[in-house]
């Protein structure tokens, strides 16, 4: 899998297209009740990342192939960042991985996003 590039605009937009299809209200539950996020369950996109990586074209099977120990889709986007699988400024990582940590305990993934956008307007 070549490295995907995302500006903060790109993934704003991807996330925004997250929140449209699942709703505003929509609360993101861990696969198997563990507490983390997992961006593809059953080749699905499942958490707020996962359906923006979705939405880019991303597949499990694409994060499958690109991680020889099968446990990348379990991580958060710092990691995909290091591994060179996901290129982006500071911004936008900001932007995916405070949502990425709002949904994770238990916000609304409309809440997750404006609480996530402010985050990253207060660090400028």
């Amino acid at each position: 899998m070549k490295p995907i590039r995302w500006t903060y605009t790109d993934a704003l937009r991807l996330l925004k297209k997250a929140v449209a299809d699942k709703g505003e209200d929509y609360k993101y539950e861990s696969v198997g009740g563990h507490y983390h996020c997992q961006y593809f369950d059953q080749g699905q996109p499942s958490c707020i990342v996962g359906h923006a990586l979705a939405a880019d074209g991303v597949t499990e099977q694409d994060l499958r192939e690109a991680d020889p120990s099968r446990h990348l889709n379990l991580v958060d986007v710092g990691t995909l960042a290091k591994r060179g699988l996901l290129e982006m400024d500071d911004a936008t990582q900001k932007l995916l991985g405070t949502v990425q940590d709002e949904q994770d305990c238990g916000t609304p993934w409309g809440e997750a996003l404006r609480i996530a956008q402010q985050a990253v307007e207060d660090s400028e």
